[in-house]
């Protein structure tokens, strides 16, 4: 079977912002038959976090992708071909919360087969 990638259009839901000292979640909803492969991320903390960290699941609980994120600013995440999540399932994208103050981002490209 040729499959071909179907692009995702950019859009709000390839970004999310979390309060102070509050983690972001980046939800790539489960699509039933097809699987979602995320490109890249970039991901920043307003400044240097306490414990910063990165994670990816494929479904809720089963992470295949696990980072520190030990300094404020733009951190790319760059996944080679992709990371491709399950078919029908979500990829959860999550940074840690920062501390006391400190806002966490995460905006992402990825794409649908």
């Amino acid at each position: 079977m040729n499959i071909s990638p179907i692009p995702v259009k950019a859009t709000s839901s390839d970004k999310a912002t979390a309060a102070a000292n509050t983690a972001v979640v980046l939800t790539y909803a489960a699509l039933t038959g097809f699987q979602h492969v995320i490109k890249w991320l970039v991901v920043s903390y307003s400044a240097t976090p306490t414990g910063g960290n990165l994670t990816i699941e494929d479904g809720a609980g089963t992470t295949v992708f696990d980072s520190h994120i030990p300094t404020a600013g733009p951190h790319v995440v760059e996944l080679g071909e992709g990371l491709m999540g399950s078919e029908g399932t979500a990829l959860i994208v999550t940074l840690a919360a920062g501390g006391a103050g400190i806002v966490g981002k995460v905006n992402g490209l990825h794409t649908t087969y």
